[in-house]
């Protein structure tokens, strides 16, 4: 567990899974293979290497970005990309300046915040593994 904090907290972006279950690793490569398949929208600029976090029954990864794009236009990207890899929308919440979408996948679950910072758009893209149960994702709206 320190080596996994460690790991985290030095910018590496992936956790000692020699100390992690076989399961952890098959979610693990399964997240990352979700992720893989949703794209930035064009004229959003990566403002780092995603990262991986993992503990023995949860895993997050993660990339953020800025763009100058309107919010509308980088949530309508996520929301198509998502949508055609079988992802089902869960809800939006807004506050007075940042934005959350939400979405889920059986036992995953992804989402797009941001907020405006100097004239542009900062967001996170994640996915997360046993976030949210699949009885959770067909039944459950959040909204705000």
């Amino acid at each position: 567990m320190v080596l996994l904090v460690a790991a985290v907290i030095s910018g590496c972006p992936f956790g000692p899974f020699d100390q992690q279950s076989g399961d952890l690793k098959i979610y693990v490569s399964k997240l990352r293979e979700e992720f893989q398949k949703i794209s930035p929208p064009p004229g959003a600029t990566p403002t780092e290497d995603p990262t991986v976090h993992a503990k023995r029954w949860t895993a997050l990864i993660q990339g953020r970005y800025a763009s100058h794009l309107p919010v509308d236009s980088v949530l309508r990207s996520y929301r198509q990309q998502l949508s055609s890899n079988g992802w089902t929308y869960w809800g939006q919440s807004k506050g007075l300046s940042n934005w959350r979408e939400i979405y889920c996948k059986g036992e995953f679950g992804a989402s797009v915040d941001g907020e405006p910072v100097d004239g542009s758009f900062v967001y996170i893209f994640s996915m997360s593994w046993n976030s949210v149960t699949p009885q959770q994702c067909t039944t459950k709206k959040h909204n705000s």
